[in-house]
């Protein structure tokens, strides 16, 4: 698929535009937490530089940050092609194998992200349920920790069931530049 898949047949339609914009929404709060986890980390570099002491929640909450940032960030990579992909194969293939393809790979990409949003939905109830808790330098309630996973999942799901359905027009001239660095 070449291009950002916000904007195909779907944008008129209410769910979707619901959709990219959580997504987009996503996307930028992935963006921030990856600024803000630099300056954490510069800060206490600089704390612990200058003998002031130390900051040691700032790796704890850098950790969390991070794998937050990367599931919720996801959907929105997926949505704008951000991933890895092997066009360069499917756009020397006729339409209609090239079609078949990326179907094959959406379905694969469906089922694995509904396997996460099933198991990581199962997991944050279990957490929930079991008022389990996490406790370093914070004491987190682990559900919260693990709530990305599933929304993760369930938005990923969403675009592969998009890529399905709706196919975005593909331009083989321009997957052939993209590829090329």
């Amino acid at each position: 698929m070449v291009g950002s898949t916000s904007d195909p047949n779907t944008s008129s339609q209410p769910f979707f535009r619901w959709y990219d914009r959580l997504v987009q929404l996503l996307g930028h709060a992935a963006g921030f937490v990856l600024g803000v986890m630099a300056v954490l980390i510069c800060l206490d570099i600089g704390v612990r530089y200058f003998g002031l002491g130390a900051l040691p929640w700032v790796i704890e909450l850098s950790e969390y940050l991070m794998y937050g940032g990367a599931f919720l960030g996801a959907p929105w990579v997926l949505r704008e092609n951000g991933h890895v992909a092997l066009d360069i194969v499917t756009s020397k293939l006729p339409a209609r194998s090239s079609r078949r393809i990326e179907v094959i790979a959406c379905l694969f990409g469906l089922l694995a992200c509904a396997a996460m949003a099933v198991y990581g939905g199962s997991a944050v109830y279990g957490a929930w349920h079991d008022h389990m808790v996490t406790v370093k330098t914070w004491r987190y309630h682990e559900w919260v920790l693990l709530l990305p996973i599933p929304i993760s999942g369930v938005l990923m799901a969403i675009e592969f069931v998009r890529r399905i359905l709706f196919p975005v027009p593909r331009d083989p001239a321009q997957a052939l530049q993209s590829a090329i660095p």
